[in-house]
């Protein structure tokens, strides 16, 4: 099998070519016009993936010129005739077909099919080699999933911009998406990935020539836009649609998304700049529930005081510092004391430390299981404290966060912990806040069961404040409703908050459950409650929180009358 002297010299430029750059469609040329090959292209299967995708123009990255799917090497525009197809394998499937097309007036005496095979082959791998340099490098600044841009990329396309177009005046956004898992779980993970990458690529669409964005990993997004266009972009972020995929084809989302906002920060580094975004996003998701949040000094201050919390926390934990205060839950039609809640307090080098000021904080950070724990053991030792005292005292509540449900075998850790002090777990009630998620209902029912098994009383705190009370109060067999204060405070003046106490008193007391209103200030509110059938009050009519001292004080006096 011999090459003719045009064709070989053309081979061995092309490899030359190849091993030295990057080839263009031309470079081509001289070897398909040796052999009489008029045109020359090939198509390959990616899947469904869009990785190696312009995310301008939505044609692979690999062709200078791409027609229906096929990339084409070379076209001379003559006019077509006979073609050989050659297709190539990866792990047994077929992966690329190969397609030479000579120029009409060549017939099948003409051509000697092994050299054009050897040569189709010499081609494949020339172009696997070209395609993966320029994967590579597009992988380095294109995120693997959708395609889009990196956080490689964003920092020197950035650094662009702004010498540019100096006159522009950029916001930076960080994007964080609302409850993608919801999507996840509708759909399944491949419809997961399919959403990802349709918003991707809408919100790509979004952005200007002189504008930029990446995906940050995960469900984050990072944008660089121009200060006139933040507010379109806001409302934008406020429901993006994604339909129509092909793993939930019946299904509708709309996603909307935790904003954070770098505003005017010029002269400020981008990386900087991302993380002060990133900042105000979080603290918009997690303390201010805010969807957006500009990024400030104040903010900044809020951000160094949660660090300093954060940071003060452990050693304090250790110190002993975090202890319960305790406030009385009366009786109002005879002021007898009928329970305790244990209010956790902070005192620091001295200074009583504000929980608004620390329990968001802790609570946000994931470490609210050890406060919890550190509270339940304290309140143990001071009931056994009083029992040593000779007093009776009622049963003190404890408030575990909603979060610790998910402890493996917390039910096990909290009897123990009661068990320790050698008092009965009816000495204790566990307060829990109402959940809104319906994902929760399970783990909280069980949770709650067995804890009842063990002999707790069960509380349900704030209730009326979520989504779900009503589900709540038919899933779950809680001992106690306590009403939230907010409906207590208007009893008076919101015809509908009356409506909604006189209701929800009515209803636990058809379920045999006990009612305990929060945030009684005066007589008069004590009194409407009474005629409403709720006669435990808990609230600064009796009694603000107070140390373990004053509570003993409390306990040994009985100093509350009724209601009259």
């Amino acid at each position: 099998m011999l090459l003719n002297t045009d064709c070989e010299k053309a081979l061995k430029e092309l490899l030359h070519k190849a091993v030295t750059g990057a080839l263009t469609n031309k470079d081509y040329g001289p070897l398909c016009e040796s052999v009489g090959v008029a045109r020359m292209y090939y198509d390959m299967d990616l899947g469904d993936s869009t990785q190696y995708t312009d995310k301008d123009t939505g044609k692979y990255i690999m062709s200078e010129v791409e027609v229906d799917n096929k990339i084409i090497l070379y076209d001379s525009g003559d006019e077509t005739g006979l073609s050989l197809k050659y297709t190539y394998y990866y792990d047994g499937l077929e992966y690329v077909h190969a397609y030479i097309e000579f120029r009409k007036a060549i017939t099948e005496e003409d051509i000697n099919p092994p050299v054009y095979e050897l040569l189709s082959d010499f081609i494949y791998m020339i172009v696997s080699r070209q395609n993966m340099r320029l994967m590579l490098d597009f992988s380095e600044t294109n995120d693997a999933l959708t395609g889009i841009p990196n956080g490689h990329y964003i920092y020197s396309a950035y650094k662009k911009a702004v010498a540019a177009w100096p006159s522009n005046n950029y916001a930076v956004m960080f994007i964080n998406l609302q409850n993608y898992k919801f999507l996840n779980e509708q759909g399944g993970v491949k419809a997961g990935d399919e959403g990802m990458i349709r918003y991707a690529k809408k919100l790509a669409s979004f952005v200007e020539e002189d504008e930029g964005l990446c995906r940050m990993g995960g469900d984050n997004f990072v944008l660089f836009i121009k200060h006139q266009n933040v507010n379109r972009m806001i409302n934008i972020l406020g429901g993006i649609e994604i339909k129509d995929l092909k793993s939930a084809r019946d299904k509708e989302f709309v996603v909307s998304a935790w904003i954070g906002i770098s505003m005017d920060e010029q002269g400020v580094d981008l990386p900087d700049r991302i993380d002060h975004a990133n900042t105000a996003c979080i603290m918009g998701k997690t303390r201010l529930k805010r969807n957006v949040v500009f990024y400030s000094d104040e903010l900044s201050r809020i951000v160094d005081h949660s660090k300093r919390m954060i940071g003060l926390f452990y050693p304090a934990l250790n110190n002993g510092e975090f202890v319960p205060w305790f406030q009385a839950k009366v009786d109002m039609r005879s002021g007898r004391i009928v329970g305790l809640e244990a209010l956790c307090r902070w005192i620091h080098a001295g200074r009583y430390i504000c929980p608004d000021e620390f329990i968001p904080i802790i609570d946000a950070q994931g470490m609210i299981h050890e406060l919890d724990m550190e509270i339940l053991r304290k309140s143990c030792a001071a009931v056994k404290n009083w029992k040593a005292m000779g007093l009776n005292p009622p049963p003190v509540s404890v408030n575990i966060s909603r979060k610790n449900i998910f402890i493996p075998n917390i039910e096990t850790k909290i009897h123990t912990i009661v068990r320790d002090h050698r008092i009965d777990p009816s000495d204790i009630e566990i307060e829990i806040t109402e959940t809104a998620r319906e994902s929760e209902y399970e783990r909280l029912i069980s949770f709650i069961n067995t804890l009842k098994a063990y002999g707790f009383r069960i509380a349900i705190d704030d209730f009326g404040t979520g989504y779900s009370s009503l589900s709540l109060i038919h899933c779950i067999n809680a001992d106690v409703i306590k009403i939230d204060k907010s409906f207590i405070s208007d009893l008076f003046t919101e015809t509908r908050d009356s409506v909604l106490v006189e209701s929800i008193i009515s209803l636990a007391g058809r379920l045999k459950m006990e009612t305990v209103a929060e945030g009684v200030e005066t007589a008069e509110q004590g009194k409407r409650l009474l005629e409403m059938g709720c006669s435990i009050a808990q609230g600064y009519y009796y009694s603000r929180p107070a140390d373990f001292e004053y509570t003993t004080d409390i306990l040994k006096d009985d100093p509350y009358r009724p209601i009259a």
